[in-house]
């Protein structure tokens, strides 16, 4: 699944489409953690988790590119909630994986374990 088209509302009169890029196994992941901020979600063909953000002004990192998060069997889950957000995905080993963000430039997702470890 291509991302193609994104749209923002300016004012009154609409908002025109963007082309953020990208091609996904199905659909993005979006939340959003505040006021004019969004961060978008989404399992690329290569099995790789990428991320992101509508800054209120700008795409980042750039209108084009995006940030790699590692490499997963499942397509992103996201939630939001105050200034934070918990991302979550299944990894090649098929344990969840959970990454945090809360204001700051996060890590690489951590393993939350497996069913199995109890």
């Amino acid at each position: 699944m291509r991302v193609r088209f994104h749209a923002r509302r300016l004012g009154a009169g609409g908002g025109n489409w963007e082309g953020p890029g990208g091609t996904f196994t199905g659909p993005p992941a979006v939340a959003s953690w505040g006021p004019g901020r969004l961060d978008v979600f989404g399992l690329g063909l290569d099995r790789v988790m990428f991320h992101k953000a509508w800054d209120g002004t700008a795409w980042r990192p750039s209108v084009s590119g995006w940030e790699q998060l590692g490499t997963f069997m499942s397509p992103p889950s996201v939630v939001a909630w105050g200034h934070r957000l918990d991302i979550f995905g299944i990894g090649l080993d098929g344990a969840p994986y959970h990454k945090a963000w809360g204001g700051t430039r996060g890590g690489r997702p951590s393993s939350a374990g497996s069913a199995s470890a109890g």
